[in-house]
């Protein structure tokens, strides 16, 4: 087998958008500090509501009360609450990186480790798995639900649900494939493209469209920016108000309870530490949709139109596949 190339283009925008979620989250004052027994009591609350939504097989709303608990205390057992909540909505593979979170928790209880890695067992025999046979010929790309694949990924672990493959090289016909996997399915496909007749036209680019759709998208960008950088210095404003506030009552309101001539301060600072919050959210979504659109945003070429890539025929043919214990499907193209 062939070793597929190596794409790093989709890499600065995630490093970007990486980079921009962690200054604004890590900025904020809330993020470091312990959750008060209000919000442990909340937290417990939403969890119950959580548990009767997945136990009714709601599981949208199961998985939003257990975010929301996990956003004020964050535990082992909401973890795995989680984890189900996100399974029984077909989303596995987040499932698996929810349970392997707790695993790999050194501080988890004993108890909540050993459940978690059981859970975690019996999740991966559910998750489907897409091996690539790739003609020894081939030196083209591959491309799985929009994403390059690299040269050590031949075996792919796949969400149940739709997707779609796309292979491609020079002097050969490309090829665009949607397919279905289920629960625990294990599925082959050749990648063998067939060649271009000697003398064939190029294949005819799509119409490029007009240069004012880049230009609309780049404003919006240049637009997001500047809200995420309002909302940062919101949220900075906010926070340094939030702390001056605690550190002015650290003594006289021990374990967040403080006297009743007190209570408007104390009740200043947590909307202080909420506006800081809200400040920092808004600022750090208007920066990383800013940087998203400007990254995205239709490259033009000289004479001003937007370059875009070749259609791709498709065409692909089937055959089932008999493994120990399973029925599959193989594909050859």
């Amino acid at each position: 087998m062939s070793a597929l190339p190596f794409h790093r283009r989709a890499a600065p925008r995630r490093f970007i958008a990486l980079t921009l979620c962690a200054v604004t989250l890590s900025a904020s004052p809330l993020c470091l500090a312990k959750p008060t027994w209000k919000e442990i009591a909340t937290a417990n609350r939403l969890a119950d509501e959580g548990r009767k939504a997945e136990a009714a097989g709601d599981f949208e709303s199961a998985l939003a009360a257990f975010e929301e608990s996990g956003r004020l205390h964050d535990t082992p057992a909401n973890r795995r609450r989680l984890a189900r909540a996100k399974a029984g909505l077909g989303r596995l593979l987040e499932a698996r990186s929810e349970l392997a979170h707790v695993v790999e928790d050194a501080k988890a209880p004993r108890d909540q480790v050993r459940r978690a890695q059981a859970e975690l067992e019996a999740l991966n025999a559910r998750i489907p798995k897409l091996r690539l046979d790739v003609d020894a010929q081939f030196s083209g790309e591959i491309e799985l639900n929009g994403e390059p694949l690299t040269s050590d990924q031949v075996e792919i672990d796949l969400d149940p649900g739709s997707h779609k493959l796309f292979a491609a090289e020079e002097g050969y016909r490309s090829l665009t494939e949607n397919f279905e996997l289920t629960e625990g399915e294990r599925v082959t496909l050749r990648v063998a493209l067939e060649p271009l007749p000697v003398g064939a036209p190029p294949v005819a680019q799509d119409a490029a469209p007009p240069e004012k759709d880049g230009i609309s998208q780049r404003t919006w960008g240049y637009v997001s920016l500047g809200v995420g950088v309002v909302g940062v210095a919101v949220g900075g404003y906010f926070g340094l108000s939030a702390q001056s506030t605690r550190d002015d009552l650290r003594d006289a309101c021990p374990n967040d309870r403080c006297p009743a001539g007190l209570r408007s301060r104390y009740d200043e600072g947590e909307r202080q530490a909420m506006w800081s919050t809200v400040g920092f959210i808004i600022g750090g979504a208007g920066l990383i949709t800013g940087a998203a659109l400007l990254l995205t945003a239709p490259k033009t070429t000289e004479g001003g139109a937007s370059s875009k890539r070749a259609p791709r025929p498709s065409g692909v043919t089937w055959h089932p596949e008999v493994g120990l214990s399973r029925l599959g499907v193989q594909g050859s193209f």
